[in-house]
Formats: C-alpha cells, sequence, structure tokens
C-alpha cells in the first residue's frame, strides 16, 4: 500500500466503519459516511484486487463455502454481496457452474475491474447496492458476503425460504452467541447452523428460517 493509500485508509476508517455498523443495524447510514466510504474503495480498487493474491484472503471464504458444498446444496441463484474485486463471485460460479450467479458492488471501478480479472460464463458482476438488492422477495437461494456491508433485512427479503447466507471476514473474528450481530440476523429469521474462526478472521453459515 503507497503512502497517499495508506493515509486514505486511516482517515476514512472511522467513517467506513461508522457506516458499517449503522447500515447493519439500521439499514442505513449517514450520508457524510457514505460519502466517505465510496470515496475511499473507488480510489483503492487496485489495492483491492491486489488482496486476492495476498496468501491468506481467501480463505475463510473457502473454508466455508467447502462447508456448505458438503451439506449438499445446489443453489439456482446465487448473490455475492459486496463482490469487490470479484474473486469470490468467480468461486461461486466454479463451485456450481450450473447456477446463476451474480456477484454485486456499488462501485463501478470495483465491477469494472472485477469483469477484467474474471470471466466465468455462469457469472455476471452487476453494480447494486447491499442497502436495496435488485432482486424480487424470495428469489435468491444463497447470500453470500466476504468482507463487505450487509442489510439483515434486505437479505431476509430475497433469500428463499428454504435459502442460506454465508458470511466470511479475513480479519474479524467469529461474534459470540449472544452479540448484537448474532441477534440481528436472528430477528431478520437466519440462525447459524456451522461457524468457525480462522486465522484472524472467522466463517459463518446462516438458515433462513421456515
Amino acid at each position: 500500500m503507497n503512502r497517499a493509500l495508506t493515509l486514505a485508509h486511516r482517515w476514512s476508517e472511522p467513517a467506513r466503519m461508522r457506516y458499517a455498523g449503522d447500515v447493519f443495524l439500521t439499514g442505513k447510514g449517514r450520508m457524510r459516511d457514505r460519502v466517505i466510504s465510496s470515496t475511499y474503495f473507488t480510489v483503492s480498487t487496485p489495492m483491492w484486487g491486489g488482496y486476492i493474491e495476498m496468501e491468506g484472503h481467501l480463505d475463510t471464504f473457502t473454508l466455508g463455502l467447502e462447508k456448505l458444498v458438503a451439506t449438499g446444496i445446489q443453489p439456482r441463484t446465487v448473490v455475492d454481496v459486496g463482490t469487490g474485486a470479484g474473486a469470490s463471485g468467480a468461486m461461486l460460479a466454479r463451485t456450481w457452474p450450473q447456477a446463476r450467479v451474480e456477484a454485486i458492488d456499488s462501485s463501478r471501478r470495483m465491477i469494472r475491474h472485477a469483469r477484467m480479472l474474471h470471466d466465468e460464463p455462469n457469472l455476471r458482476y452487476r453494480r447494486a447496492s447491499a442497502l436495496a438488492m435488485p432482486y424480487d422477495n424470495g428469489s435468491v437461494d444463497l447470500v453470500t458476503c466476504l468482507n463487505a456491508i450487509v442489510v439483515p433485512s434486505e437479505m431476509q427479503r430475497v433469500c428463499a425460504p428454504d435459502g442460506h447466507v454465508l458470511m466470511a471476514a479475513t480479519w474479524v473474528p467469529l461474534r459470540a452467541d449472544d452479540s448484537d450481530w448474532v441477534r440481528r440476523f436472528a430477528d431478520a429469521g437466519f440462525h447459524r447452523i456451522a461457524a468457525d474462526n480462522h486465522g484472524n478472521g472467522s466463517w459463518e453459515i446462516l438458515a433462513r428460517q421456515p
């Protein structure tokens, strides 16, 4: 990371963390925090693209995905939220070649970058927001997310009655069962069926409650 990006990362971090927390809890965030977050991810696109080459960056997502595959699910529609440079979306497309996989991100630059890096035939990169995903109610079998903002209520809306959510983080350990994180997902109709820490990060699989 060059000096300018390092400074941008540090300066924008409080706003980005605050925005992520507000969105998670309420489905919306302060406009100033949103602008700062959007600007940061736009200027840092090459850096995030480079993360896919870093050892361990995708490990938690890979482990969660392997556990999900072991359950035997065969999703027809998969949405990867906040796909960034697109590596997680490409992994999903290769795992389920029969599925329609859409990888969304709010940054036009990120989406352009992802399209240059990946070209799986069943994968579409699409500019869209996690706050209002462009999918019908109950139309998505699997929603995934690696290191991105999530909105549990919006995941509940788009997820099929027997749908699943895979969450993974490279740098955030697993939250406790009595945490606001788990409670918020429970309020949205999801319960954990598998989870684990790995290195500095974690993964978890959530099932939509009938």
